[in-house]
């Protein structure tokens, strides 16, 4: 068994961020003529934008937190699977059965491990969790796939995470072959 911890420097900046979005958006909610300029005249525009830009951030605070504050590992890396724990779309355990591939994959500067599954509307559909689901929904529309795990957070690169595990799952697939 192994395992992939949060980076703790990261999980502090990335909430550091959101608080300054919050800090932002709510500024604009109170004080909106003090982001006029010559683009934008509307009170009621920026007041708009700073009330999304608020609810948004502050969801996603309050999110990141529970997630990256109260759980230490990532990942647990498993002979029959492992659990992910890494981000809002968290899949939990996955059974190396049910994949297919393991790759990366670049999205804009982001880093992330894709996980291809061999029946990923299946999977989505067994998921309880409604924020995983809905997030794992959007992962499978815009990247293929819906479990995707973003480097952004976690505390090992991408090629060595890619490694570990692709050689548990073709321990698992010579396991399987020898049977």
């Amino acid at each position: 068994m192994e395992y992939v911890f949060f980076n703790l420097k990261r999980k502090i900046v990335l909430s550091f961020g959101s608080l300054i979005f919050i800090t932002v958006g709510a500024w604009m909610m109170l004080k909106p003529s003090s982001f006029q300029s010559s683009v934008v005249h509307s009170d009621f525009f920026i007041f708009l934008v700073g009330a999304m830009s608020f609810l948004f951030f502050f969801c996603t605070y309050v999110l990141m937190s529970y997630k990256f504050l109260f759980k230490k590992t990532a990942l647990i890396i498993t002979d029959e699977g492992f659990y992910d724990f890494s981000n809002l779309a968290s899949a939990g355990f996955i059974d190396w059965a049910q994949v297919e591939s393991i790759g990366q994959r670049q999205d804009q500067s982001m880093a992330m491990i894709s996980i291809q599954l061999h029946a990923p509307s299946d999977f989505i559909e067994a998921t309880r969790d409604p924020i995983a689901k809905f997030f794992m929904r959007l992962n499978y529309k815009r990247m293929g796939t819906p479990v995707l795990i973003p480097m952004v957070a976690l505390h090992i690169y991408v090629d060595d995470l890619e490694s570990l595990l692709a050689k548990r799952f073709e321990a698992y697939k010579a396991r399987i072959a020898s049977s």
